[in-house]
């Protein structure tokens, strides 16, 4: 006689090896398996440090980014620093006390003095003669330039346009709007023996 659950071998009226086994097995697994409350909650705490692990990524990345275009605003501040500071105090053409770019200055190359770089703007980075230099790594870049009489005592005081002993030059780079490097020089009158 056979039941609907139970095989029983007929000679010794026990259940059989292969219902034995299936017992032992589903005991097990109710045993030892994982329901699914747990593996939503592991995947919940995968998921976090996934994101985590993502945010953690994106920071380091924006980071490296903005040191990489500092690198290079430094760079373009430098060089235009450079060459405000290879030209002369003040124009010998015009008369002493002049401030600022006489109408013929156009471009750079046409520059003779410091104070000819007063409210020089720049965008996109330009060559000494004008020309848009168009090489994408400075692409977003602008220049700007300030230069200020300032007195010889106090090089932090400004003094009227015109004709002062020392001059402040600031240099400001910006990708994007945002301001990534800045460099101020002084500037002063020597007279040569």
């Amino acid at each position: 006689m056979t039941s609907k659950y139970v095989q029983l071998d007929e000679s010794r009226r026990t259940p059989s090896r292969y219902y034995a086994r299936m017992c032992s097995l589903s005991d097990f697994r109710a045993k030892h398996a994982f329901s699914y409350i747990e593996a939503t909650i592991g995947m919940v705490i995968l998921g976090l440090g996934i994101v985590t692990g993502l945010s953690l990524y994106a920071s380091y990345a924006r980071g490296t980014t903005i040191e990489i275009e500092e690198a290079i605003a430094k760079q373009l501040c430098s060089e235009l620093m450079e060459e405000i500071m290879s030209k002369n105090f003040e124009s010998g053409a015009y008369a002493s006390g002049s401030f600022g770019r006489a109408v013929s200055e156009l471009v750079r190359a046409d520059f003779d003095d410091v104070d000819d770089y007063d409210g020089w703007l720049e965008k996109p980075i330009q060559d000494v003669y004008g020309n848009d230099i168009t090489d994408p790594v400075y692409e977003g870049y602008a220049r700007a330039v300030v230069v200020t009489n300032v007195d010889i005592d106090n090089l932090t005081t400004v003094a009227m346009d015109g004709s002062t002993a020392a001059k402040l030059i600031k240099v400001v780079v910006s990708k994007n709007q945002k301001v990534r490097a800045v460099l101020a020089c002084h500037r002063t009158r020597y007279q040569r023996n």
